[in-house]
């Protein structure tokens, strides 16, 4: 079961930031204590330009998006076919950095990460930057996050800003962010 809430029409991190406060929300009044986890697609791709990864990138993206699923053993271990071990050491260094590590280092995406977690003290909740958060869909465009339950390790909501998808229907740029919730049909114990 899943429901969404988007934003078309607004290209402002204060969209992305009215999403967010929205599933911030709505978890609050369903009682759900949440971590809320962003990154950026552009960041991420300065990432892997910065290690010079050219071939390959959906591959190593796919198992990027893999890191919350399995252990990192077995993501580097699916790397290894697609990168070298240089390659894979210098993607988790940069993994293991702050945001102000790419915000002095001119990594695209990242100011606007800045700007969405200042954003969100406004609105008085906390955003984790974290540099692997991939969200698997390729169409996303910047910021991205999801919502993982605290007690549980699981993904409740995801989403993003996907600048490039709904104006593909009509020719012409429309920009757009949304969030979507999930549901389980056997919630883990």
């Amino acid at each position: 079961i899943q429901c969404d809430a988007d934003i078309i029409g607004d290209e402002s991190i204060k969209a992305d930031a009215e999403c967010l406060a929205l599933g911030n929300e709505i978890l609050k009044e369903l009682k759900i204590k949440a971590e809320i986890k962003v990154n950026n697609r552009k960041l991420l791709n300065s990432i892997l330009d910065k290690i010079q990864i050219k071939n390959n990138r959906q591959q190593v993206l796919r198992e990027i998006d893999k890191l919350d699923k399995v252990s990192i053993e077995e993501v580097k271990n699916n790397l290894r076919k697609v990168i070298n071990n240089s390659d894979i050491n210098n993607l988790f260094l940069l993994f293991n950095k702050d945001l102000n590590y790419f915000l002095k280092n001119n990594f695209e995406g990242a100011n606007e990460v800045e700007e969405l977690i200042n954003l969100a003290k406004v609105y008085n909740f906390k955003l984790n930057f974290s540099p692997a958060l991939m969200r698997g869909f390729s169409y996303y465009t910047g910021n991205i996050w999801e919502f993982w339950a605290k007690d549980k390790k699981i993904a409740l909501a995801g989403g993003g800003r996907y600048d490039n998808k709904v104006g593909k229907y009509v020719n012409r740029k429309i920009p757009a962010v949304g969030i979507s919730f999930g549901t389980l049909l056997d919630w883990p114990n």
